[in-house]
């Protein structure tokens, strides 16, 4: 079930998502203190779901042909964001008055996940010469 593609990925993901969660603390409890909300620990939680859901999706589905992969990174890009933005009104909808700083962090990470996503498939892509390697 879990190849070592996907296991790499868990492991690079997890390790990345422990440097945010230890700069989020160094930031939090000195520079924005007042900008912490306790729903940040979920939010990461939820980034990590979702990215490795979808990798896991798009890794299966690409079984090495370039148009299949190509495809479903499309439409699983696509998803991945009316999830987040789903995500992102249902909790301003209950947390009104902590709007402004949850999108603020929610962008933040949007970005980081996106960069970290990028990165690891073009290596993959990169190393797999032969044909997509994910």
């Amino acid at each position: 079930m879990f190849t070592s593609v996907l296991k790499k990925f868990l492991l690079y993901i997890l390790l990345y998502t422990a440097f945010i969660g230890v700069a989020a603390i160094i930031l939090f409890s000195t520079v924005i203190r007042e900008y912490y909300l306790p729903a940040f620990p979920l939010v990461l939680l939820f980034f990590v779901l979702v990215n490795t859901g979808f990798f896991a999706l798009l890794h299966s589905a690409a079984s090495g042909r370039p148009a299949v992969f190509a495809r479903f990174f499309l439409l699983g890009t696509g998803i991945r964001f009316f999830i987040y933005i789903i995500f992102m009104l249902a909790y301003i909808f209950v947390r009104r008055n902590e709007a402004i700083s949850f999108l603020f962090q929610f962008i933040i990470l949007y970005f980081a996940y996106t960069a970290f996503e990028l990165v690891f498939l073009s290596r993959q892509v990169k190393n797999g010469r032969q044909g997509i390697d994910i």
